[in-house]
């Protein structure tokens, strides 16, 4: 009688105490892996809860802001007129139309533009104010659009005060 049963003999006994302790382990490994994922996960949300949003509104404090609406409206304006359009042929004349820096389109005969006087920059009186609402420079080179005049009204932040000499041994 001869005993073909794989479960009787001793190797199918290991066999099955290997694949328990395989079961333990895998289980540990995915349960081990469960855990950390999920404190990746905690750790990444509160690290963005922490960090500044791109859009949030920016302290008045902090905040550049632009000209008021009469300083804007203070900047010499002018309609605009090609140089030399009378005498040049069509031809002669292609290339040499002015363009505006803030919206990028040709500026046309009789527009009203808007020059800083710092930088003698011009662009459309609408698109110049709309930027020196929310800013104090020039778009093209950002020089400052009152130049002297925005900074003499403003107190200095440093006051230069001699300090009296001081001889620490008690000698004048």
């Amino acid at each position: 009688m001869s005993s073909n049963n794989t479960a009787d003999s001793p190797l199918a006994s290991s066999d099955s105490g290997s694949n328990f302790f395989q079961e333990i382990f895998i289980s540990f490994v995915a349960l081990s892996s469960l855990f950390i994922g999920l404190c990746l996960v905690r750790w990444l949300v509160q690290r963005n809860a922490r960090r500044p949003r791109r859009h949030a509104s920016v302290p008045e404090k902090f905040s550049t802001g632009g000209l008021d609406s009469a300083a804007i409206a203070a900047l010499p304006t002018f309609p605009y007129r090609e140089c030399g359009s009378d005498n040049k042929s069509d031809e002669e004349n292609i290339g040499s139309s002015m363009e505006c820096s803030i919206c990028l389109s040709a500026v046309e005969e009789g527009e009203i533009l808007k020059v800083l006087p710092e930088c003698m920059h011009s662009f459309h009186s609408d698109c110049v104010d709309l930027w020196l609402g929310g800013h104090t420079t020039c778009p093209v080179c950002r020089i400052q659009v009152l130049g002297s005049m925005s900074t003499a009204s403003q107190p200095s932040q440093v006051e230069m005060v001699p300090s009296p000499v001081v001889d620490l041994e008690g000698r004048p």
